[in-house]
């Protein structure tokens, strides 16, 4: 009962995370990483077997520890992503502002070319 509610409560969220997001904005290899985690998760969800296979690949004694690193990789991922668009949405800000300075400027003193 808990893997069907789990693999439906992860499919909703990714459907929603690949929907939710502007397409234009979101780049092709984002949607990847997401894609592959969803479904990572899913067959680690519904496969005991293949949860120790993949553990066993690398090096874990445990299927839970795959989900635990796979878990801190995905939020090192969202966490730069967040920070990336921050620095962006910062830069942005400096040029409207200083576009509206120098407009405001310009609309307060016309003549400043003359006085140079």
């Amino acid at each position: 009962m808990i893997k069907a509610v789990l693999v439906i409560a992860i499919s909703i969220f990714g459907l929603w995370l690949l929907r939710e997001r502007k397409t234009a904005r979101v780049k092709a290899w984002q949607k990847l990483i997401i894609v592959i985690f969803i479904f990572s998760v899913i067959a680690v969800t519904l496969s005991e077997k293949a949860s120790m296979q993949l553990a066993a690949f690398f090096g874990l004694n445990r299927a839970t520890d795959v989900l635990v690193y796979a878990t801190i990789i995905l939020l090192l991922f969202i966490t730069a992503n967040v920070y990336l668009k921050f620095q962006d949405l910062q830069n942005q800000l400096v040029k409207v502002a200083r576009r509206a300075t120098i407009q405001e400027g310009l609309r307060k003193y016309p003549d400043w070319d003359k006085d140079a």
